[in-house]
């Protein structure tokens, strides 16, 4: 799973402070809700990245075996 998430990991982080950058200093919202929706947004990217390496695990797994395979 980290493997994947480095690969995303700066594009990710600019696109979370941007987004809470843009809430503080545009949309004037208080510092404990943009804390509260920065910490959101990171626990996100890691549920996402650990969604992502599941489902790509269970798609190779599957077109690695016979089509005629029995499944459990």
């Amino acid at each position: 799973m980290w493997e994947q998430y480095r690969k995303t990991a700066a594009i990710t982080q600019i696109f979370v402070l941007g987004v809470c950058a843009a809430m503080r200093f545009f949309a004037n919202i208080p510092w404990p809700a943009v804390v509260a929706l920065f910490v959101a947004m990171q626990l996100g990217a890691l549920l996402g990245t650990w969604w992502g390496v599941r489902m790509r695990r269970r798609v190779t797994a599957e077109e690695d075996d016979l089509p005629l395979k029995r499944r459990r």
